[in-house]
């Protein structure tokens, strides 16, 4: 399905609808829209979107409970430099998403400040991001954006107990092994996973690497002062792990990558896993991530 990026292709009203086995490109405003609970998306290759491919927003309609896995997104050479937005799967107020073994392709435009390939604000929680592979995204993962309340942000009957008495604009939830690399081509980049406002979440088992000389501001990032309950664990990074603005993170058994040319199986092309003899062997395991 080609909307020549004069329109939006597909939206979803009833519960329980997958979407699989197709081709959705040149997409206006979003590829999917879900307006109901617990869609999946599968094996759907996204291109050329000026907007969000997947998305969903609880101030429209109920969209909990779904799963967005073994997709793929890309963009064109053209839309790489064009000006527009991308941004993979985009949740707003929604809870208990699963986004799980997707690849992120220069999913990205020109203006890349708008770009992220997963992303989860406005009070969305609960949810599990795991075996990605992101490329060249200017923020790879973020859970949370709003320093302040907004009119439309969702509430819950049963609140956590880090955002019974302050705002948080994500909770709950947990990130791990995926491998987010930035090839140096669209430099510079901000977070490869980035928290902000959020409460109750667990990053392990990540890999973020940028090359010597990339102009990147941090490899997993955390923002303002509600930012609370976190746990930044076993996670690989050529750059920094870095609080911004009085955000509060428990870290520990992350390693740094000084060699990352030497240390990967195939840095160029973003695979990650680790060559024989560079394993690091460090760290406790988290039952979650296990695969």
């Amino acid at each position: 399905i080609d909307g020549q990026l004069m329109t939006a292709l597909i939206t979803v009203r009833a519960d329980d609808v997958t979407i699989a086995e197709l081709t959705l490109r040149g997409a206006d405003s979003h590829s999917i829209l879900l307006r109901a609970d617990r869609g999946t998306i599968y094996r759907v290759s996204f291109v050329n979107v000026d907007g969000a491919a997947v998305k969903a927003d609880s101030t429209i309609a109920s969209a909990d409970d779904a799963v967005v896995a073994c997709s793929r997104f890309s963009q064109s050479a053209a839309m790489q430099v064009a000006s527009c937005t991308a941004i993979g799967v985009f949740g707003q107020g929604v809870r208990g998403w699963k986004v799980l073994a997707n690849r992120f392709d220069r999913f990205r435009c020109d203006n890349a400040t708008n770009d992220r390939s997963i992303f989860f604000t406005r009070r969305s929680r609960d949810a599990f991001i795991a075996r990605n592979i992101i490329r060249d995204s200017y923020i790879g993962i973020q859970l949370g954006f709003a320093e302040f309340p907004e009119p439309e942000d969702r509430s819950y009957a049963d609140e956590p107990a880090c955002a019974q008495d302050s705002h948080v604009d994500f909770m709950g939830g947990t990130v791990c092994n995926n491998f987010v690399f930035r090839s140096g081509e669209f430099p510079p980049v901000d977070s490869g996973i980035a928290l902000w406002q959020s409460c109750d979440v667990t990053v392990a088992h990540n890999t973020i690497v940028t090359p010597t000389g990339v102009d990147s501001f941090a490899a997993i990032g955390w923002r303002y002062a509600n930012t609370s309950n976190v746990e930044i664990l076993n996670n690989l990074a050529t750059g920094a792990l870095l609080s911004r603005q009085d955000a509060v993170a428990n870290e520990h058994d992350n390693q740094t990558i000084s060699d990352p040319e030497g240390s990967f199986v195939n840095l160029a092309e973003g695979d990650l896993h680790l060559r024989p003899g560079a394993s690091i062997e460090r760290g406790n395991p988290v039952p979650e991530c296990l695969d």
